[in-house]
């Protein structure tokens, strides 16, 4: 009996030995669960306070102020006013201006020019006809002859403007055809622009379609 109650007793003490065993690894499981939960807490924690962090960096964006547009200016320019172009070796005495008014024709401008420059002759046609139809003339009176005489010849056949042929001692002055000689230099519609380079003499200036009108003799000095 005694060995049964010896051995009865071991396995009882064993028995006791395996439960306090049991119940003293509980608090440790228990621990564990617990630094797990901890841990769970700290990451929590820290995603809020990222959360909370970009949360007060997009209000902070959202009222800076926008920026300030800049300021255009617009700066308006004038056309240049147009100006006669002329050869610095050939300078320009001016602008001879011949009115025509269909009847008869007048001359605005200098009697007298010098030799060998760049005149420039503006016909302005205030008349009915049309302006492509009418041809400004500069010519060089030969042999003595005078600008009367153009007048006299032409009431020999009826009287302006009455055409009739030119005369030998009549000849045309010489036209500029360099396009740059008329570079920076605008006429109206009714208008036509002759650029010509005199000699010395006296000239004839006049108007003609199939028809002529005499306006006004030139003075041609030397150079």
């Amino acid at each position: 009996m005694l060995v049964d109650g010896t051995v009865a007793l071991d396995e009882e003490g064993r028995n006791h030995e395996s439960a306090r065993r049991n119940v003293a690894l509980r608090p440790a499981e228990g621990g564990g669960r617990s630094s797990a939960m901890r841990s769970m807490i700290g990451v929590g924690l820290v995603m809020l306070l990222l959360v909370a962090a970009c949360s007060g960096g997009a209000t902070e964006e959202a009222t800076t102020s926008p920026a300030t547009e800049p300021t255009v200016v617009t700066t308006t320019t004038s056309a240049p006013a147009t100006t006669v172009s002329t050869s610095a070796a050939e300078p320009s005495s001016g602008v001879v201006e011949v009115i025509f008014d269909g009847v008869g024709c007048t001359v605005a401008g200098p009697p007298t020019v010098p030799a060998g420059t760049r005149i420039f002759f503006v016909l302005t046609n205030n008349s009915d006809i049309d302006t492509a139809d009418l041809t400004l003339y500069v010519a060089r009176l030969l042999d003595g002859h005078e600008f009367q005489d153009l007048l006299d010849l032409q009431a020999e056949v009826g009287g302006p403007p009455n055409y009739y042929p030119r005369q030998e001692w009549l000849v045309t002055e010489l036209r500029d055809l360099d396009p740059e000689a008329a570079s920076g230099v605008e006429v109206a519609d009714n208008q036509i622009l002759d650029v010509r380079i005199l000699t010395e003499g006296e000239d004839a200036i006049y108007v003609g379609d199939y028809r002529l009108w005499f306006c006004a003799p030139l003075e041609v000095t030397g150079a």
